[in-house]
């Protein structure tokens, strides 16, 4: 996971969904070195608001997905704007790690999902 420090505000406000999503997909969020990388960019510009989210394995790309919302109301809508533009961002990013399902570094098979006390054992935090 990216170092919360190094984000904008609104990807920190966003941060702990996609956190879920890659729960939800099968992998281990950590922060610091690990076999995955995420990089989530959020921008606020003056008409459009853009999200993107970028996930990989080295160098392969695991998951690269991008959002644009914007238009006259973004003047009077803003915060709403970047939440359209990451919730499209966000469900293409999750429709493709539903594809690339991580290993099992103990075993070398695919995870359907982490085992249960894997899963109880992991606590929300950067």
């Amino acid at each position: 996971m990216p170092d919360s420090s190094q984000l904008s505000a609104n990807e920190n406000r966003y941060l702990p969904e996609v956190e879920d999503v890659l729960v939800e997909a099968g992998y281990r969020p950590t922060q610091g070195r690990a076999e995955y990388r995420l990089d989530i960019h959020l921008e606020d510009g003056p008409v459009n608001a853009d999200s993107h989210l970028r996930m990989l394995r080295g160098n392969e790309e695991i998951a690269n997905a991008s959002a644009r919302v914007g238009g006259m109301t973004t003047m009077f809508r803003r915060a709403r704007v970047v939440e359209d533009s990451f919730r499209k961002c966000l469900g293409s990013f999750q429709s493709q790690l539903s594809s690339a399902r991580p290993r099992d570094d103990r075993n070398g098979q695919w995870n359907e999902a982490p085992p249960a006390q894997e899963q109880a054992d992991w606590q929300r935090g950067w």
